[in-house]
């Protein structure tokens, strides 16, 4: 079970090297500013979340969403 934590640093590292790869035009700047904006995000949503969507861990997620196909 991964943690939000782990889970958003994973996902920034993705978005980052998805904007700095050598394919990209855009700046390095551009990456760290898109960190910063999931940051924001999560903060806002999270400050949202019932104590039970707090506890929901991934295994959690995944089989409500199968449940809900």
């Amino acid at each position: 079970m991964q943690t939000r934590d782990k889970r958003f640093k994973t996902l920034a590292r993705a978005v980052t090297l998805g904007l700095e790869g050598p394919d990209s035009a855009r700046p390095p700047e551009s990456g760290r500013k898109a960190v910063e904006e999931l940051q924001a995000y999560f903060s806002k949503v999270d400050a949202h979340l019932t104590p039970a969507a707090r506890e929901l861990t991934d295994e959690d997620v995944v089989r409500l969403v199968k449940d809900a196909r």
